[in-house]
C-alpha cells in the first residue's frame, strides 16, 4: 500500500493514525519532496476514477488567484498539479488496483474493508 501524504496535513497524519492502528503495511511518498510523474498521476488519477480537475483543491489560494477563472483542459490540470502539488487533494491512499482519497481520514477504512 502507498500513502501519497504531505506531513503539514492533518487528514494525512490522521489517516496514517489510522493505518497503524490497523497494523497495515504501508509506504509514504512525501510527494512534496519526492515529486510524482505524470504517468504516475495519471494511473492515480484512473484509480480514483476521478478526473483531473477533481484532484485540485479548488479553494486553495494558489489555485483561486491563478486558475480560477480558466477553463482547463485535463492533461492541462494534470499539469497544474505536477506544477503545483500542494493543490492535490490528499491523502491518496493506493492498495492493489484500488485507490481513495483518504478524506475524511476514515475513509481510509473502505479501503481496508473495516467497519467503522
Amino acid at each position: 500500500m502507498k500513502v501519497y501524504y504531505n506531513p503539514r496535513c492533518r487528514t494525512c497524519r490522521d489517516s496514517l493514525g489510522i493505518l497503524n492502528e490497523h497494523k497495515q503495511s504501508f509506504t509514504v511518498i512525501d510527494y512534496l519532496k519526492n515529486p510524482i510523474t505524470k504517468r504516475d498521476l495519471k494511473k492515480i488519477i484512473k484509480l480514483l476514477g476521478v478526473s483531473a480537475h477533481d484532484l485540485i483543491r479548488t479553494k486553495d489560494k494558489i489555485y483561486k488567484d491563478l486558475y480560477a477563472d480558466k477553463e482547463l483542459s485535463e492533461n492541462q490540470c494534470v499539469d497544474l498539479l505536477l506544477k503545483h502539488p500542494t493543490l492535490m487533494q490528499r491523502p491518496i491512499i493506493v492498495k492493489n488496483n484500488q485507490a481513495i482519497i483518504g478524506r475524511p481520514a476514515v475513509k481510509v477504512l473502505d479501503l481496508l474493508n473495516c467497519k467503522i
